[in-house]
């Protein structure tokens, strides 16, 4: 159950993190952006599409006592969804935070 479960979770993990890779591809395309940004963010949404490989396991409905290779490989997809999606949303908070304040917008 645990690794069947887990196949899941690094799948999901993969989704968001094609999302992730497309949302900084288009910033830095468009200099949205500062480039080191969008550099943390597409090195952390490549980690999290380590997951998609979670994908064979689901359809094969690997489950069982030991953790096969498949497992720990995806399990890769942690250290960007666990550590560089979070560095990344902090640099962008930071990133919007510094931006100065637009007049239009104020009352």
């Amino acid at each position: 159950d645990v690794q069947l479960s887990s196949y899941y979770f690094f799948f999901g993990n993969g989704l968001i993190g094609i999302w992730l890779w497309v949302l900084n591809r288009i910033a830095r395309q468009q200099a949205a952006w500062a480039p080191s940004l969008t550099r943390w963010g597409l090195v952390a949404g490549a980690f999290m599409m380590v997951g998609l490989l979670g994908l064979y396991g689901i359809l094969s409905g690997s489950d069982g006592g030991e953790y096969p290779p498949l497992v720990l490989i995806s399990g890769i997809s942690y250290l960007g969804t666990g550590i560089l999606y979070p560095l990344w949303c902090l640099q962008l908070g930071r990133s919007i935070l510094s931006q100065p304040d637009d007049p239009a917008l104020t009352t």
